[in-house]
């Protein structure tokens, strides 16, 4: 780990490299900034919650950190007279975090624009499918789109490779028939079709109708322990379904996965400096 001096070390924290990156890369700064020195996106950053609140805490972006106790955290959740994290801390399975923190990877997430134009073609896509005007290229040019939003460019290659001829009536028997089917159904039709997988199997769901599904990819997996088959799907979709309503109703699933994403890649796509892994960038969703 990169380790920096700060004023209060009982309250430092630490940060995912890729992250901390996009944060400094905001500051007009440049002196903030080269305190950090050199720094890989696969590594934790020792950040303090005084020292560089001005990093952490920008008028358009309060960057989530990891503390001590293993919650991710925001500056505002740090109490300067008490010097301590005053805010209650929420739980998603096993991994903590503040609401602040959350919010502000939803509120990451929503600003992605290319996020915004692939859900807006699965709108026109699902209202196509609904009054039965959908055609197989419709459903062929919805799928190019979630795989190019999701950094999917091989899988996409190796669908085209393996059933150039087929794929799209498979997709648009799979999408037209998602509305009225169930979690465990729409992903096992999805990943019927060869070369799709859960991860992208849940994009096309997730973007088609983002009030009853999320995506559930390797970070996920990783962090939180969730299979990566059909029936890790349906109790991904259960457990966040659940934690959508009692603590971020007015937010559709998909964007509740997408900040809960945001916060468990930190952890997941970190290591510790000596120990450098070659680890591979997951897609923003």
């Amino acid at each position: 780990m990169n380790r920096l001096k700060c004023c209060t070390p009982s309250v430092a924290g630490q940060i995912n490299g890729r992250t901390l990156r996009k944060a400094v890369q905001t500051l007009a700064d440049g002196e903030s900034a080269a305190k950090f020195g050199k720094f890989e996106n696969t590594e934790w950053v020792s950040i303090c919650p005084v020292c560089d609140a001005a990093i952490l805490d920008t008028p358009s972006v309060q960057w989530p950190y990891q503390c001590d106790d293993g919650a991710m955290r925001t500056v505002r959740d740090f109490d300067a007279c008490t010097g301590t994290y005053s805010t209650p801390t929420l739980t998603f399975g096993c991994f903590g975090f503040s609401k602040l923190a959350l919010e502000s990877a939803i509120n990451q997430q929503k600003a992605i624009q290319k996020t915004a134009d692939t859900e807006s073609v699965g709108r026109q896509l699902l209202q196509r499918i609904i009054s039965e005007t959908s055609t197989e290229d419709d459903c062929f040019a919805f799928s190019q789109s979630v795989h190019d939003w999701g950094a999917g460019g091989r899988v996409w290659g190796n669908l085209l490779k393996q059933q150039r001829s087929t794929l799209r009536n498979h997709l648009k028997e799979w999408l037209s028939a998602v509305p009225a089917l169930d979690v465990v159904s729409a992903i096992e039709k999805g990943v019927a079709i060869k070369g799709l997988a859960v991860s992208f199997a849940s994009k096309h769901l997730r973007m088609l109708q983002p009030e009853r599904f999320a995506v559930l990819d390797d970070v996920l997996c990783q962090g939180l322990g969730f299979a990566l088959n059909p029936r890790g799907y349906e109790f991904f979709m259960k457990e966040v379904g659940a934690f959508q309503r009692a603590q971020m109703p007015q937010e559709s699933v998909a964007y509740v996965e997408a900040g809960l994403f945001l916060l468990v890649r930190q952890g997941v796509r970190s290591v510790a400096s000596n120990e450098r892994l070659l680890v591979g960038e997951a897609p923003e969703h």
